[in-house]
């Protein structure tokens, strides 16, 4: 996810600028610069940072920023994202300043890990109900399969003393097979994603 915030604003950063409210793209906010390879806030310079491509380095002069900051996002070893602040001076920032910025940084990860294990949680839900339903299916089809092979038995057994009864076997075969086969589509129609809900999964 590529987030920025300009004037006031909050949107998300895509690959070509279009349907934001602010000339945003990603890859403005150096992204896999050095306080990522590093793994430690970095002070950039906008006029001599040799990190900044041309690009970045006119889209923030544009800006009017100076100076930026940019924090990763550490979980234990793990890289999971980062932030750049942007500064309209130049300025040298003191210890109390970047024990600050790792504090956010501290929160923003922590809420993306809550995040991420309420996804996982959820997906656990849905994986359960999936098979809830399965087995759910497995039981119907069972009961009725069952009661088809009974059915049939009993039709063979009157095949060679009452024929005429026959008949009335198989319209119960008929129907314990429509039954069975009812039930079973309303439980395969169940495990099937609906948009909303199971949206995200699919990404």
């Amino acid at each position: 996810m590529h987030l920025a915030y300009y004037k006031g604003e909050v949107f998300e950063a895509t690959a070509d600028g279009k349907r934001l409210p602010g000339p945003w793209t990603q890859g403005h906010d150096l992204t896999w610069k050095t306080h990522i390879c590093d793994r430690h806030p970095t002070i950039y310079d906008v006029e001599t940072a040799p990190e900044l491509t041309p690009r970045q380095r006119q889209f923030m002069q544009h800006l009017g920023a100076k100076t930026l900051l940019g924090v990763p996002l550490l979980l234990r070893n793990e890289i999971i994202g980062s932030f750049t602040l942007r500064f309209m001076e130049r300025r040298e920032f003191q210890a109390d300043d970047l024990e600050l910025m790792q504090a956010l940084a501290h929160y923003a990860t922590l809420a993306i890990q809550l995040l991420r294990m309420a996804e996982r949680d959820r997906e656990a839900a849905i994986l359960e109900e999936r098979n809830r339903l399965a087995r759910e299916i497995h039981d119907t089809l069972a009961q009725a399969f069952t009661g088809i092979s009974i059915q049939l038995g009993v039709a063979k057994w009157l095949l060679q003393r009452d024929p005429t009864a026959v008949a009335e076997i198989i319209d119960r075969v008929e129907s314990l097979t429509q039954s069975g086969l009812a039930e079973a589509q309303r439980s395969v129609w169940a495990l099937r994603p609906h948009d909303k809900e199971y949206a995200d999964l699919a990404q």
